[in-house]
C-alpha cells in the first residue's frame, strides 16, 4: 500500500470525514497529510507506529511498503515487496 491508501484506510476505519480529521487523529499538521496524499513525501519514521497502531497492523508492513516506494531499482522493490508480504503473513509484533 502507498501512503494515500493507508490514509484512506484510517478514514474508513474511524469514519473520518476529512484529511483534517485524519491529521488530528495522527497528531500531525494537516500539511503533512496533504504531502502524503499528493505523493510529495512518504510517512516519516515517527508516524509509522501511529499508523500501524490505528490500523492494527505490524509497523514492519508499512516500513516495507514505504521502502519499496523509495527503492531505486526493480530488485530492491521486489525485496521490499517480499518483506511486506512476509510481515503481512506473520502476526503483529
Amino acid at each position: 500500500m502507498k501512503c494515500p491508501e493507508y490514509l484512506d484506510a484510517i478514514r474508513e476505519r474511524f469514519s473520518l470525514k476529512s484529511d483534517y480529521a485524519v491529521a488530528k487523529r495522527l497528531a500531525v499538521h494537516p500539511n503533512r497529510i496533504s504531502n502524503y496524499r499528493c505523493g510529495r513525501s512518504n510517512f516519516d519514521s515517527d508516524l509509522v507506529p501511529k499508523v500501524a497502531a490505528l490500523l492494527d497492523i505490524s509497523p514492519l508492513v508499512i516500513f516495507a511498503d514505504i521502502s519499496e516506494a523509495r527503492a531505486k531499482d526493480e530488485f530492491e522493490r521486489q525485496c521490499f515487496r517480499e518483506l511486506a508480504e512476509l510481515a503481512r503473513s506473520s502476526k503483529k509484533n
